[in-house]
């Protein structure tokens, strides 16, 4: 004879197993009461993953280019300070190349870091005629490591970041895309003059 507990026993647990299903193992527990967005928190908690601010240094990632070869962020800022848009969409990438050449003018090198495999990020290339690096980071560890992953689904979320020559974040935002453009970013943060604007005899 079955005793009349086990039913009920057996309902609790589909009921557990399905609520965690559901909500994912890992999810935090979700808040009702938050009307701001989330935090962008990274993925681990060691030094790799260490929270930036402006005056943090940023981590020198490696990663692969879109031709072959592995590279480092260290490379890219041998060429001067470094604009990195993390999670880029089509948008950005397009608004990227407009402003490419007046970047260059200030020694500003122009980075996209995308939330896609290398075969995704070559078909944006050719459709869009990029013109600068971009690189794909389908495992977000990019993202991560620049605590641009929202907290819920761990995608990678918009970000950006104006790097240095010595690789010091000199101004940063995220959850939200710019309204002003690139360079004006890029100027204001390093203290450079717009390619249009004059320049000081002593830095001529």
């Amino acid at each position: 004879m079955t005793p009349r507990w086990i039913p009920m026993t057996v309902l609790l647990l589909t009921v557990g197993v399905t609520s965690a299903t559901a909500g994912g193992w890992n999810s935090p527990p979700s808040n009702p009461l938050a009307q701001s967005p989330l935090p962008l928190v990274p993925l681990g908690t060691s030094a790799e993953y260490a929270v930036l601010d402006v005056g943090s240094s940023a981590p020198d990632f490696a990663y692969q280019a879109i031709g072959g070869g592995w590279n480092r962020l260290h490379d890219l800022r041998q060429q001067g300070p470094v604009l990195l848009v993390v999670a880029a969409g089509e948008e950005q990438l397009a608004s990227l190349q407009r402003e490419r050449e007046e970047l260059l003018r200030m020694g500003v090198v122009p980075v996209a870091v995308v939330d896609r495999r290398a075969s995704a990020c070559r078909r944006h290339i050719a459709r869009l005629g990029l013109t600068y690096p971009v690189i794909p980071d389908p495992t977000r560890i990019i993202a991560a490591q620049f605590n641009a992953l929202d907290p819920s689904s761990r995608a990678a979320a918009p970000a950006w970041f104006v790097l240095d020559e010595r690789g010091r974040v000199r101004d940063l935002n995220r959850h939200q895309w710019p309204s002003r453009e690139w360079a004006d970013i890029a100027s204001s943060a390093l203290g450079l003059p717009r390619s249009s604007e004059p320049r000081p005899a002593s830095t001529r």
